[in-house]
């Protein structure tokens, strides 16, 4: 699981009233009857303002002190497609007296269904247990803090927020067809048709490298002159250990979109970085990541779980940068740390057009390249209201500048427009397509 970043609720919040509409009505009345009673000299006026004056600060007494605070734990729970977010909320000492509000943030990529505030009241033990319904709409990978714990007073005057502590959880939903990777063998999958098979698939048993050693292996495969020269364990690796490699790298740069379209593609992108990660793990294959941005970071090839983990952790704290790195940084730092003639995975909303002739520059440097793009038109959609005239030309518009992107990245490498983001189908036909060797290549 990723450490995501805490959550806003996790501060001490200001201990300050919030005053509802309740009370500014009774302060209105209030002063609308002192100031009728002073013009036309009215005693029953003044008596009654001071009272609608006065019991909106009422609930001052009752407040909980500044230190009250609420313990949040939640579990996701996933049922016909649907994330149930269970918090149990339980008090740290005394409860204060009158009701909790329980408010949840939205998270991109899904709706929330049913009322967005829960009101519920403490029972005498000082716990409760609210539940908020999520339904995703596209691949998710999402850190949900806790509810925000707001008190109010038996009237419902005002209110004032109270400190929560507790893990955020994790809302996850992928595409069923990233299952199929499990069938995919990297080590005979090319990009194009009729290229020429990779050199590194030689026979069994033969030497490959040397990576760290795992505790439970064989001393046997103990690489001691290279654990002499770090200091570390060191193991050797064959060619037979290996069922395949895939490099995985996610654009981060800010292009032509909108903040918030941007956004919603990073996570489609990130979402499916990961799906696709677990998988490949689970069959042993090396993976590696590389986040490009202004100074791209890139994660070596490995497997196992604690690969998994530094995975998630990266792609959780990922954001958007503003700066536009020219291409060939990404090639230099990739062939640092990634042996040549590793499948490379690119995954990019193709927002700018030097990003077409990304895969010439992964290319020219021995890594094959296929470029995994979510496209912006279904966020389109959804802003154009294509029952108009003008909505609709601009639809067919976005439509023809999008073919138009594709099919110039096509000539650097193949490119899987991602239209449906429920359905990951074009990918994984794709990687498991049958590809024979070219003419005149070697075995």
């Amino acid at each position: 699981m990723p450490d995501p970043p805490p959550p806003e609720d996790d501060r001490v919040p200001e201990t300050r009233f919030t005053w509802r509409a309740r009370s500014l009505l009774l302060f209105g009345l209030g002063g609308s009857a002192f100031v009728l009673g002073l013009l036309f000299s009215s005693p029953p006026a003044l008596l009654l303002a001071v009272p609608l004056l006065v019991s909106p600060l009422t609930p001052w007494l009752l407040a909980p002190a500044g230190g009250t605070e609420v313990r949040a734990e939640g579990r996701v729970v996933e049922e016909d497609r649907r994330l149930e977010v269970r918090w149990e909320l339980s008090f740290a000492g005394r409860r204060p007296a009158g009701e909790l509000v329980t408010r949840t943030g939205t998270v991109r990529g899904t709706r929330l269904l049913g009322y967005r505030e829960l009101e519920t009241r403490i029972p005498s033990k000082g716990n409760a247990s609210v539940t908020y319904t999520f339904e995703p709409y596209r691949p998710l990978f999402e850190a949900l803090p806790p509810p925000r714990v707001l008190w109010r007073d038996a009237l419902g005057l005002s209110e004032i927020p109270l400190r929560v502590s507790g893990d955020p959880v994790l809302l996850e939903s992928y595409p069923p067809e990233l299952k199929r990777l499990r069938q995919v063998n990297l080590r005979h999958t090319t990009l194009l048709p009729g290229e020429a098979r990779s050199s590194r698939s030689g026979p069994g048993g033969e030497f490959y490298n040397v990576r760290p050693y795992l505790p439970g292996e064989n001393r046997n495969a103990i690489n001691w002159w290279a654990t002499a020269r770090r200091g570390d364990w060191m193991s050797n690796e064959f060619y037979a250990e290996r069922s395949g490699e895939l490099l995985l790298v996610v654009d981060l740069r800010r292009g032509d979109f909108t903040r918030s379209n941007q956004e919603d593609l990073l996570g489609v992108c990130r979402a499916a970085a990961v799906g696709i990660a677990r998988e490949l793990l689970r069959e042993k294959v090396r993976v590696g990541l590389a986040l490009f941005q202004e100074f791209p970071r890139v994660l070596p090839l490995r497997s196992g779980r604690v690969q998994r983990y530094q995975i998630e952790k990266l792609l959780s704290e990922s954001e958007i940068t503003d700066s536009l790195p020219p291409l060939e940084r990404l090639a230099i730092a990739v062939s640092r740390s990634i042996p040549s003639g590793t499948p490379t995975l690119f995954l990019s909303p193709l927002d700018d057009e030097e990003t077409f002739s990304i895969g010439y520059q992964l290319r020219r440097r021995g890594y094959p390249t296929l470029l995994l793009s979510p496209s912006p038109l279904p966020l389109y959609s959804e802003e154009l209201d294509q029952t108009q005239v003008a909505g609709e030309l601009a639809a067919r518009m976005a439509a023809l500048l999008r073919r138009r992107r594709v099919t110039d990245a096509w000539a650097f490498a193949p490119v899987i427009d991602w239209t449906e983001y429920g359905s990951l189908a074009p990918l994984v036909n794709f990687l498991r397509r049958p590809v024979t060797a070219s003419r005149g290549a070697g075995p």
